[in-house]
């Protein structure tokens, strides 16, 4: 991966960091931009020369969780893999870059937000009538417009 997705501002301080920590793991929360370039990035904990913590909750959806390995080996541990799975199901990202932020090493991408689908509550409720997919698939049916009416309640409810 490319360091120049780095923008200089952020790379400046990540060494900077790195360097007051005396070379030991640091993470950041990386902010970034409609390109994808990490433009704004703060210190999120320091650690020892091997680990540091990867905070539940540091970083928000479509933001970055970056840390330095300082053996300047940028494959990412076992653990690594663990918190960029969690991470990433939270709509979190996660790289690793060296101690001189020369490299940068993207483990999972930001995830893209999905488009939003608006539900056709008419449709939905005429699953649920006497003619519709669910009486045709059990065969005995017991039409219950209340039923009907909360289907489709929930789907205005959700396109809301």
């Amino acid at each position: 991966m490319s360091v120049e997705r780095l923008a200089p501002a952020v790379r400046e301080l990540l060494r900077a960091e790195i360097r007051a920590a005396h070379g030991r793991e640091v993470s950041f929360v990386g902010g970034l931009d409609g390109n994808g370039a990490i433009v704004t990035a703060r210190v999120a904990a320091r650690g020892t020369v091997d680990a540091v913590l990867a905070l539940p909750g540091i970083a928000q959806r479509g933001e970055l969780l970056l840390h330095n390995h300082p053996s300047g080996l940028l494959e990412p541990s076992g653990a690594d893999l663990s918190v960029a799975a969690r991470l990433h199901d939270g709509g979190v990202g996660f790289g690793i870059v060296d101690n001189e932020v020369t490299d940068l090493y993207i483990v999972v991408e930001v995830p893209r937000p999905r488009a939003a689908a608006r539900l056709d509550a008419v449709a939905i409720a005429g699953l649920l009538s006497p003619r519709g997919a669910a009486a045709q698939a059990l065969g005995t049916f017991e039409d219950r417009p209340s039923q009907r009416d909360m289907a489709a309640y929930i789907a205005d409810a959700y396109n809301d």
